[in-house]
């Protein structure tokens, strides 16, 4: 519902805040996807980026969230950050409990920031893989907060 995304962006820009941005909702969409069989079980993140380029016109600078209740494979993550167009799926399904968690993490790529690998031993709001399914680090190091503030755009 609509209540529902404002309370996860009120979530999200709790956490953003701190790094001096404020994401607002400029519209929303509730049309739901009437292929959405021709997509579910697509289980590469090209081909489903490509599925949705192929459906859909999202305009160039502007972020567009996708949410969707399922997820097209096992393999595939929570969120798909779909790069130059800057779209990001999301999915929310029964066991996704860092669901805001994930939000927050995926327009951390959209400021330019890239995944943190959890080998690397820096645990923090752009690591991936397994520790984002117990916790929910929400820190940045000092060279991440930089990029995010030379990008920093409406």
């Amino acid at each position: 519902t609509e209540e529902e995304l404002k309370n996860e962006f009120r979530a999200v820009n709790f956490i953003w805040n701190k790094f001096g941005f404020d994401f607002i909702i400029r519209n929303i969409d509730f049309s739901l996807i009437e292929e959405k069989q021709k997509f579910e079980y697509i289980c590469n993140e090209t081909e489903l980026m490509g599925w949705f380029y192929s459906h859909y016109t999202f305009p160039d600078n502007k972020t567009i969230i996708i949410f969707t209740n399922e997820r097209t494979c096992e393999n595939m993550g929570e969120g798909i950050h779909f790069g130059s167009n800057q779209t990001i799926l999301i999915t929310k399904h029964q066991d996704n409990n860092n669901f805001t968690w994930t939000i927050i993490h995926e327009l951390g790529h959209r400021l330019g920031l890239l995944d943190k690998a959890l080998y690397s031993g820096e645990i923090n709001l752009m690591t991936h893989d397994g520790c984002i399914k117990y916790t929910y680090p929400t820190n940045l190091n000092k060279k991440q907060v930089e990029i995010i503030l030379n990008n920093k755009r409406e």
